[in-house]
């Protein structure tokens, strides 16, 4: 497989709620946008921190999301980030150092995309079978 840059596989723009978001529009943005996390931005646009899908998971779990909390009590503010041009094995391996499935691409400490462990696979994929559209 050719070296790959982040911004060649991923999604843009990205899903974002405000940090005064509720865990329901949280979930609600991931569910209609049919993704895996979505971006916590602050006022000014930048970056605050990530809400994924197995957040929302143990807090149903726990049954924390009854009192549907606020995103920024729940939200993972510490982030992990790639810029755009970076080189896509090498984020593969930070995500896999972390042991998260999404981090968020950002340019200027506003995100402009996220790449999954989705996009990563459909990319192999696709590298895989020929297929250029899929």
């Amino acid at each position: 497989m050719e070296r790959r840059r982040v911004y060649e596989v991923m999604s843009t723009p990205p899903v974002t709620v405000g940090v005064d978001a509720s865990l329901v529009d949280a979930a609600r943005a991931m569910y209609e946008s049919n993704v895996g996390s979505v971006v916590v931005v602050d006022d000014n646009g930048g970056l605050a921190g990530i809400v994924t899908r197995r957040d929302v998971i143990y807090l149903v779990a726990t049954g924390e999301a009854r009192r549907n909390p606020r995103v920024s009590s729940v939200m993972s503010a510490s982030v992990i980030t790639a810029s755009p041009e970076e080189d896509l094995a090498t984020v593969l391996d930070r995500m896999r150092s972390a042991g998260v499935r999404h981090i968020v691409v950002v340019e200027s400490g506003r995100p402009v995309g996220v790449v999954s462990m989705w996009d990563i696979m459909n990319t192999v994929w696709r590298e895989c079978v020929g297929d250029s559209e899929s």
